[in-house]
């Protein structure tokens, strides 16, 4: 026989369950691992922290057109994971990229947080904002390398610059020199158009900043692990 008892107790524990997502998310976010070699990537899906990784870390990213956001709490939609307030118009404004056209010297001291999408390695302060066209079953490659090594990239994928999770990511290490690597392949029949938003590791720290080139490439036939 259900009881008043039993059905708030029902309702507590749901409560407390997306009250453990959304700390789950601010804890991976406040900090992560002061070791440069322990990367990390947000898979899709997912809310929590993924591989340890340096170059090359962040896998590959399936778009399809029924990839999932995964949410966070009840109301991740319109409650932000961080501390702040996200200047979404920086978002908005990204950039196209062009494969194999690099730009260089890109700087996030010109940047702001625009967006409110969790990863395991939280967002690296201020970011840049690009838009890359990800052609219908294809593999594409982005890497965003620091201009000083000892500098670590964090790099972000996002569906939407609203989106309250990244699909995929990844930051760098000591083994990578600090770059950031992600693997992207559309498996859908349509090109689709996603958000990179790159920072620096722990840029949330003193509003640190990043100096860094950024790349788009094609691999050949076989993926990112030909390349």
């Amino acid at each position: 026989m259900t009881t008043r008892r039993s059905l708030a107790l029902a309702d507590s524990a749901a409560r407390c369950n997306a009250a453990v997502l959304v700390v789950a998310a601010l804890n991976a976010c406040s900090g992560g691992s002061s070791d440069r070699d322990a990367g990390a990537t947000a898979r899709p899906g997912s809310g929590g922290a993924g591989a340890r990784a340096g170059e090359g870390s962040g896998g590959t990213v399936t778009t399809g057109a029924d990839a999932a956001i995964a949410t966070i709490g009840a109301d991740a939609s319109v409650r932000c994971v961080y501390p702040f307030e996200p200047t979404y118009e920086a978002c908005l404004a990204a950039v196209p990229l062009t494969p194999d056209a690099p730009l260089t010297m890109q700087d996030t001291a010109n940047g702001a947080l625009g967006d409110c999408a969790a990863h395991a390695s939280g967002p690296g302060g201020r970011n840049l904002y690009y838009t890359l066209t990800l052609p219908p079953d294809r593999y594409m490659r982005v890497v965003a390398a620091p201009v000083v090594h000892t500098e670590d990239a964090v790099l972000r994928v996002l569906a939407h610059c609203h989106a309250p999770l990244a699909q995929s990511g990844a930051r760098g290490g000591r083994t990578s020199d600090g770059r950031a690597v992600v693997c992207l392949r559309n498996e859908s029949a349509v090109e689709r158009e996603v958000i990179i938003a790159v920072g620096r590791y722990s840029g949330e720290a003193n509003d640190l900043t990043l100096v860094f080139d950024l790349s788009v490439g094609t691999p050949p036939s076989g993926g990112c692990e030909a390349w």
